[in-house]
């Protein structure tokens, strides 16, 4: 097993590995997310409503040991642990093809008994929190590059970096969200003709988000529906221009659920002028094998 750690803020990162002969890892504790439910009494006095689930913070804990040849040595690189771990500095954790932002909670503790400091080798520890407890690809974006035709269908395969073919019926059909969580998205409508209030609609939920607006050949309209940062954008001519407010009553930014999801392109004329490019950030509560 190994264990990447970067600082972002000073660019130094960091690998910690069971085979290394220099940073040695011992072992990771990843904690545990903790769900905080909110709740309300039942009208009839017996029991409670869950009204909400908050996914708390993870703690996480290394043991590790720097080996060297000499106290200059291990000093040496007691210096380039002490440089990377400030808890002041954004961090990031990487495992496997899995990345995890996190905050040290102390600088580095290292051993107080001979056994465990001297001029060969030095144990320590490392304590970090994840506010945002949800690990994410290293490759963040998933996407997919979607031509809106009525032809063949290619096999659908949901996979990071993935090229799909087009699907029939103007529809989008099992986009598969492989996170745990609910997760936004963004996705560009790139105009091959004229179209008119192009719609994207959810099958499974009924919810849907319309523009009222004609578009024209080499419009690009893009939409984010991610926690934080929605908005609906066109490219024009060189020029970038915001137009959510071209957004019909009772349109929602909906995202993507865990497992399968299913939507449809629309549009009031001209659906088939339409190229979809599809991404989205699949979140994880557990990876570690």
């Amino acid at each position: 097993m190994q264990i990447g750690i970067k600082n972002l803020n000073t660019k130094s990162e960091l690998v910690l590995s069971e085979e290394s002969n220099i940073f040695v890892l011992e072992h990771v504790d990843w904690g545990v997310v903790e769900g905080a439910h909110g709740s309300v009494s039942n009208t009839d006095t017996v029991g409670e409503v869950v009204t909400s689930t908050f996914l708390m913070p993870r703690d996480i804990e290394i043991v590790g040991w720097i080996l060297g040849k000499n106290q200059a040595q291990i000093q040496a690189r007691k210096n380039i642990l002490n440089k990377l771990i400030n808890p002041q500095s954004q961090m990031q954790m990487e495992y496997g093809q899995y990345k995890l932002d996190v905050k040290a909670e102390t600088t580095v503790r290292y051993g107080i008994r001979y056994q465990e400091n001297n001029d060969r080798m030095c144990r320590f520890v490392l304590r970090f929190k994840a506010h945002q407890p949800l690990f994410m690809l290293k490759d963040e974006l998933v996407k997919t590059d979607i031509a809106v035709v009525s032809k063949l269908v290619f096999p659908l395969v949901f996979k990071p970096t993935a090229i799909f073919g087009a699907y029939p019926d103007e529809s989008i059909s099992d986009m598969f969200n492989e996170g745990d969580v609910y997760a936004g998205f963004i996705i560009r409508l790139i105009m091959t003709g004229p179209v008119k209030n192009p719609m994207l609609n959810n099958n499974l939920t009924g919810e849907y988000f319309k523009l009222n607006f004609d578009a024209i050949t080499g419009d690009v309209i893009e939409v984010s529906t991610l926690s934080g940062n929605k908005y609906v954008e066109l490219f024009r001519g060189g020029n970038r221009s915001n137009i959510i407010g071209r957004l019909v009553r009772g349109s929602v930014l909906f995202g993507m659920s865990p497992g399968r999801n299913s939507f449809k392109l629309l549009a009031d004329e001209n659906v088939s002028n339409m190229k979809i490019e599809f991404e989205y950030v699949p979140r994880f509560l557990e990876v570690q094998d």
